[in-house]
């Protein structure tokens, strides 16, 4: 979605926050394997997800030329951890101007 509204010039420059992984044992947190907002999707506790995650296509080098290794990045790169409160800005590692 940022890439496409990015394009289309509704949005201008965009930061990916880097959140520290405490939070994702905060109650509450759910893990999503796509994005949130389609029809049908599936939300899933963390300790669930754990099983959902293609660990190995997000963090391992392997032939990204592989179309098969492709679309499991495509795939991977729509998960989504849904956070339920405020994070404090003390768990966010790389906030600009700060």
């Amino acid at each position: 979605m940022e890439y496409v509204a990015r394009q289309e010039g509704r949005i201008g420059d965009t930061i990916f926050l880097e959140v520290h992984p405490s939070v994702i044992h905060w109650e509450g947190v759910l893990f999503v394997p796509g994005m949130a907002n389609t029809n049908g999707i599936t939300f899933h506790p963390i300790d669930e997800a754990r099983g959902m995650i293609d660990y190995e296509v997000l963090y391992t080098r392997t032939n990204w030329s592989d179309p098969q290794v492709q679309l499991r990045l495509q795939a991977a790169e729509k998960y989504e951890i849904l956070v339920p409160r405020a994070i404090p800005l003390e768990l966010i590692r790389n906030l600009p101007n700060g």
